[in-house]
Order: C-alpha cells, then sequence, then structure tokens
C-alpha cells in the first residue's frame, strides 16, 4: 500500500503524538465495531503485543458491566478508555500504585479507537457506511487475517520510525517515515541511516521541540562540546559524568 508525502507526513506525526501506532474502527450502531475491536485486541494480544484500546460516544456515558468498554477491557488491553466530549472514564490493568504512572505512559504497541470516524489515524469501516479519510480497509470485505496483517506491519512501521532521528534530512534518500517503512519490511536497516551512524560518534545530541538537530560536520559537535564542558568546569561543585541541558527559548 502506497501513500502519499502528505499521508506519511500524518502518519508519522501520529507515531511520535502516541508513541506507537493507533488504528480507528467506524461504523454505523449495530454494524459490529466493537466485535472487530474486541477480536482484534484478543488476537494482538494473544500474539505478544501490548494493547491499549478506547470508545468514544456521542451519547451519554454508560454504566453497568455489560458496556462495550468492560468487553475492551476483559479482552486483554492494558487500559481502555470510555468517553464522550464531556467526560470519561478509565479502566487500568496495574496493580496498586502502578496506576499512577500511567500519566508518564502506558508502554504499548498500538491503540484501538473505536469511533471517531473523523479522527486523522488510519482506519477500518465497518459495514455499508460512506468511506471517512484516512480509511485504510473495510470490513467485512478484507478478512480478518489480512486486517491483523496490515496491523502488525503498521505496528512494525511504527516502532522503526520511533528509533529513528525524525530529521527528514534525506540524506539516506528517504523521508523517515519511508525509511520506517523498509525496515519494517526488512529491505533496509537501522544502519543504512546516515544521522545514525554520526550519533555513534558525536558527544553532543540537540533536541529541539522534541526532534534532534542535525550537528552536520565533526566540527560543530566539537564546538558544543569544548565551549559547553570548558563552561562547565568553570562552576563549582560539579563532578563528573553526562552532561544535561535544558534551554527555554523566550517566547515558546
Amino acid at each position: 500500500m502506497s501513500y502519499s508525502s502528505e499521508d506519511s507526513e500524518r502518519r508519522g506525526e501520529i507515531y511520535s503524538q502516541y508513541k506507537g501506532a493507533v488504528l480507528g474502527i467506524y461504523g454505523w450502531s449495530d454494524s459490529g465495531k466493537t466485535e472487530l475491536a474486541v477480536r482484534i485486541i484478543s488476537e494482538l494480544k494473544s500474539r505478544g503485543y501490548r494493547v491499549l484500546s478506547a470508545k468514544h460516544t456521542v451519547h451519554e456515558m454508560e454504566h453497568g458491566e455489560s458496556k462495550d468498554s468492560e468487553r475492551h477491557y476483559h479482552a486483554g488491553t492494558e487500559a481502555t478508555l470510555f468517553f464522550n466530549d464531556r467526560e470519561g472514564e478509565i479502566r487500568l490493568r496495574l496493580p496498586g500504585t502502578e496506576g499512577l504512572k500511567f500519566m508518564a505512559g502506558i508502554p504499548h504497541d498500538i491503540i484501538i479507537v473505536e469511533g471517531m470516524k473523523g479522527a486523522e489515524w488510519p482506519k477500518i469501516a465497518v459495514g455499508d457506511i460512506e468511506k471517512r479519510e484516512g480509511t485504510v480497509l473495510s470490513y467485512p470485505e478484507t478478512s480478518f487475517e489480512e486486517v491483523i496483517e496490515f496491523i502488525e506491519g503498521e505496528i512494525k512501521r511504527a516502532k522503526a520510525f520511533l528509533l529513528l532521528p525524525g530529521l527528514d534530512c534525506g540524506l539516506c534518500g528517504h523521508t523517515c517515515y519511508e525509511m520506517a517503512s523498509l525496515i519494517a519490511s526488512g529491505t533496509r536497516k537501522f544502519a543504512d541511516c546516515v544521522v545514525l551512524k554520526k550519533r555513534k560518534d558525536n558527544r553532543v545530541r540537540i533536541m529541539v521541540g522534541g526532534k534532534e538537530v542535525d550537528l552536520g560536520k565533526k566540527f560543530m559537535d566539537d564546538l558544543f562540546y569544548n565551549t559547553l564542558t570548558g563552561m562547565i568546569k568553570t562552576l563549582k561543585g560539579v563532578g563528573s559524568g553526562d552532561v544535561e541541558i535544558t534551554i527555554r527559548r523566550d517566547g515558546d
């Protein structure tokens, strides 16, 4: 499956924002959305993937053991979010105070979202419904096995993308999304990323707005290293070890 440059850029932003793959499922009421979501969650869980799920509704919040979010949770998700535009409730599969760590991010491979047919992430259309932008598959026209195959490819691509610098420098001849796709398919390796190669030799790593800055030639690495470490050595009480500096720019 091929994507335009705009689609690829959007997909990369989704990976970065949600720290993994995201897949939506939408359709009319009683079209089988929840049944498909639960089946996908159960299958991915059986294959060793970590799954988060969410269900969106335009109606009042449901309550009681029979609600669809309970079905998501019992299918094996690490966490299940049930929400509308005014409120939400979440259930975590985490013992004791581990739930407090949720705000720091729950490790996951993919988030399955039921509803929100207008969202930007890739989506599966279920049943006889008009296809929305970002729809990648239709079910049951697409077999369940093909759905899982697509999802596993998306998970691999997201993992590869998050390990790449995200600079889209083009030094390897590809965008980071394209390189991630090639790595996921097994046709390229991380060693083919020019920036990752240079990172092994560089002593300085600069991140601006969550993205790494390519320092280019080695003299820039030396310049930053010698300038910063020279200044730090003049400070009292500073020992040895790696140095981390955070700068908040005026106006940001």
